[in-house]
């Protein structure tokens, strides 16, 4: 959770092409990138042989001047930007949450003065499991986007190729 620590404060900052994200980035890529490898390892040579395909084709009809390499780089990059703002989603629902119930302790804790409540363990444990079925729900769902997409943009060009 280093990714946390660098996060301004203001959530609605929470987004992952803005700057004020630039110190947590590296940690956001980190699990962007462990769970790529980890869940989807085969669908993502299958996506770089085909931002190759596409490559050589473009290279085929534009010739070697173009900027053909910029593709691929660019669709790599748009799912990584997809990926972290997932995990940004994620995390700020988690921090509000918390937020939340602290309010509430604190509120509760007011009223009865002598006792305030602090989860044990295994909630806390609960707790995180909890944010990592989400994220990982989250991520799974927003690579099964990206890769919807990229295979209607194949489509659209095999249909044009025809």
């Amino acid at each position: 959770m280093q990714a946390l620590i660098h996060l301004p404060k203001d959530l609605r900052q929470w987004r992952y092409g803005y700057e004020s994200v630039n110190d947590a980035r590296p940690y956001i890529d980190e699990m962007v990138s462990i769970y790529l490898e980890t869940n989807h390892a085969t669908e993502m040579q299958e996506l770089n042989q085909l931002l190759d395909e596409q490559v050589e084709i473009s290279k085929r009809l534009y010739g070697e001047d173009s900027k053909h390499e910029a593709y691929k780089q660019t669709k790599l990059n748009d799912l990584k930007k997809r990926m972290g703002n997932a995990v940004l989603t994620e995390m700020r629902e988690q921090v509000k949450e918390e937020r939340a119930n602290r309010f509430y302790q604190q509120k509760q804790g007011r009223q009865y003065s002598n006792f305030t409540y602090a989860p044990h363990a295994w909630e806390r444990k609960l707790n995180i499991n909890y944010s990592l079925m989400r994220l990982n729900n989250s991520l799974r769902k927003t690579y099964h986007d990206y890769k919807r997409e990229r295979n209607i943009e194949e489509f659209d060009r095999m249909m044009e190729e025809k």
